[in-house]
């Protein structure tokens, strides 16, 4: 007797089972379906599964042989994507509403989409705040226009929570700026996601900056100008003194000088430049420590402390500035440059209402070597003066772009 014959029925690539039938005569099956490996795509999860109706969300899609992917769509709206590996690409939702399938296509397979459909929510917006400007310090009243609004309705301003007092109805709702720095975008978030941040939405804090220091300090104070990066809302105070510093406290008292001056100008912001003339023997209560020394380090960094101390006991925020790298004809060795950096850097450390904004590779060139140029609104421009230790006004707006940023990245950092 001949023995029945064995075929395998074709079917397209991105099924996910196999059929062997095994036939007698007559047509009678004798052995039925059962699984094997696909060879085409096969999508098995995508996350996160919702996104706004604007587009712009990043998804992960997991799944099966994504190594020859041509296309991603969601619903029939093709998406920017990036293979990741084989079982693994990463996607931008584009723009689109209602439950959509997202379908990864390889060449001579039928495409394959997802078990699980991506989601569009409807997002609430935001059109308009009013007041726009208010002091840095927070608490100001506003009244925020837009769409989507509801229960539960919270506020962002940059990525601080603001307190939401009062959601009018869906189209207005009623809040309490935080504290914070610069101009920053204001947001409202529901269960259905974050509106889209807008240019033309933003809250722009008025802060009033203290300069203290050295005859750095004096320079530094040349640096901000209203064309400096959201400069315009700074109303700035030098008080930086020349010829004084932290080591000479009989000659000058910067703790007694700063405590008298936080009480008339009311800064939200203290901006401090030390070291240039610090560069000799500190008082201790053993005597004088020379510099280089751990004792002159120890007593160094306990002054720096205190100023730092009496700024934040007065409710405002320090951006201490390092040293900038000095020339090889400078009166000053790069090697205390070095000592007093790493002093303020770690008095810096632990303070949540301070930050050290160090500036050492400013003037300094990818060989290592020192210059006194510094690159400024995409130009090179002239930064430090003959004497390799003191700041042009460019250099000054160098260093200055700087101290903004890293004022801005404390405002903007979520609350600790």
């Amino acid at each position: 007797m001949i023995p029945p014959a064995v075929r395998e029925p074709e079917v397209p690539s991105s099924v996910n089972f196999r059929c062997l039938a095994v036939v007698a005569l007559g047509g009678a099956i004798l052995a039925g379906c059962g699984s094997a490996e696909t060879t085409g795509p096969a999508v098995s999860a995508i996350l996160p599964a919702h996104g706004p109706t604007t587009g712009g969300t990043h998804v992960s899609i997991s799944g099966s042989d994504f190594a020859r992917a041509t296309s991603v769509d969601f619903g029939t709206q093709p998406a920017r994507f990036t293979v990741v590996n084989n079982t693994s690409l990463n996607a931008v939702a584009p723009a689109g509403i209602g439950n959509v399938d997202v379908t990864v296509t390889v060449p001579g397979d039928a495409p394959m989409s997802s078990q699980d459909q991506f989601t569009y929510r409807t997002v609430p917006t935001v059109r308009s705040i009013k007041p726009e400007t208010g002091p840095s310090s927070g608490g100001t009243r506003v009244l925020v226009r837009g769409t989507g609004f509801g229960p539960g309705s919270r506020m962002l301003v940059g990525n601080r929570p603001a307190r939401v007092v009062e959601v009018k109805n869906s189209d207005a709702l009623y809040g309490i700026i935080s504290s914070g720095f610069g101009m920053q975008d204001v947001r409202v978030v529901t269960s259905n996601g974050p509106s889209v941040p807008k240019a033309s939405v933003r809250f722009d804090y008025r802060s009033k900056v203290l300069v203290i220091g050295d005859s750095l300090g004096i320079d530094l104070d040349w640096g901000f100008t209203p064309t400096l990066p959201d400069g315009h809302f700074l109303s700035v105070t030098d008080d930086s003194v020349g010829s004084t510093g932290l080591v000479r406290s009989d000659f000058y008292n910067w703790p007694k000088k700063l405590r008298v001056e936080m009480h008339s100008v009311h800064p939200t912001v203290v901006v401090a430049l030390f070291g240039a003339n610090d560069q000799q023997p500190i008082a201790t209560s053993h005597g004088l420590a020379r510099v280089g020394t751990r004792a002159w380090a120890v007593a160094y960094g306990a002054r720096v402390r205190q100023l730092v101390a009496i700024v934040v006991s007065a409710g405002a925020v320090i951006a201490w500035v390092g040293m900038p790298r000095m020339g090889p004809r400078a009166d000053i060795s790069q090697r205390f440059v070095n000592q007093v950096n790493a002093i303020d850097e770690a008095a810096l450390r632990t303070v949540t209402r301070g930050r050290f904004v160090s500036i050492a590779k400013l003037f300094t060139t990818a060989s290592g070597s020192y210059t006194r140029y510094v690159r400024l609104g995409g130009a090179l421009a002239l930064g430090r003066q003959p004497d390799q230790v003191h700041l042009t006004p460019s250099g000054a707006s160098a260093i200055d772009t700087r101290v903004i940023g890293a004022l801005f990245r404390m405002a903007t950092s979520a609350t600790r």
